[in-house]
């Protein structure tokens, strides 16, 4: 009797859990990924959409809708939600690729494309940029809570609006703005400390993008990625959901992007200079 018990338990348990969360990311039910970012991710997930259906023999089995907006950091995304900014970030990825929705009963209209799945894999590659003030560097703890604060209303949002599973990588180097876009890392690694057990890493792109600028930006401005910047950004999104599905990813930065992640390259290189 005692055993039976256990197992109603166990079976109730998987129940209440998110099918997401219970199981893989590709394991040949459709599904739809949505990309939150802007301007330096306009074409790469169009890229990531063919690499993950390859093993579908090139079918449309996994779909990635890119909701990519230019000039859109988290704080636009999080803005409130009669602002221009709101509309044309937020608001727009939910009139394209989810409504309607049971939680925004208000909210008219119907997904681009109605044939496919909404949304239940997220996929951030964002910035803090006009968000919140400056991380200085690993011990800036007020400002690291502060930003950490701005990128747990955005995963709750997404959350509340039907995604089970969110994938959250910060900025690639942006020369213009830093160290600011480096030590977003800080604050990312603040918010996976808060246990939201649907939020993830996504892939280490600061470092990657650095060590190959200016060669896979674009000229002359540097800053967005050109054809084989964008294949490497898409590579490195494929590799790390992978690892997902493979079960060798944890829910930290040491595990997706390796223990030495915690440095400040721009803090090193500055003390060097001086």
């Amino acid at each position: 009797m005692q055993r039976r018990i256990i197992s109603l338990c166990v079976l109730l348990a998987l129940a209440a859990t998110p099918l997401l969360a219970a199981g893989k990311l590709f394991d040949g039910e459709e599904k739809t990924f949505v990309f939150v970012g802007y301007s330096t991710s306009y074409r790469w997930p169009n890229i990531l959409e063919h690499k993950i259906n390859r093993q579908f023999e090139d079918a449309i089995v996994n779909h990635v809708m890119n909701a990519a907006s230019g000039g859109a950091p988290v704080g636009t995304w999080v803005a409130a939600e009669d602002s221009e900014d709101w509309q044309r970030s937020y608001g727009r990825m939910l009139r394209d690729w989810f409504l309607p929705l049971d939680s925004r009963p208000n909210m008219e209209g119907r997904m681009r494309f109605g044939n496919i799945p909404k949304p239940t894999v997220a996929l951030l590659q964002q910035s803090l940029q006009r968000t919140c003030p400056i991380i200085q560097g690993p011990d800036d703890r007020e400002n690291i809570v502060a930003c950490a604060d701005e990128m747990q209303k955005l995963v709750e949002s997404l959350h509340r609006d039907g995604v089970e599973l969110i994938f959250f990588a910060t900025h690639i180097y942006k020369y213009t703005h830093e160290p600011q876009v480096e030590h977003e890392k800080y604050a990312l690694d603040e918010l996976l400390q808060r246990d939201l057990p649907y939020v993830w890493p996504g892939p280490e792109l600061w470092r990657a993008s650095k060590a190959r600028w200016p060669e896979i930006f674009t000229q002359p401005d540097q800053v967005h990625l050109n054809e084989l910047g964008d294949t490497l950004d898409a590579s490195a999104w494929y590799e790390l959901l992978m690892r997902y599905d493979r079960g060798e990813l944890e829910r930290s930065l040491e595990s997706a992007w390796g223990e030495d992640w915690r440095e400040s390259i721009y803090l090193k290189e500055k003390s060097t200079q001086q």
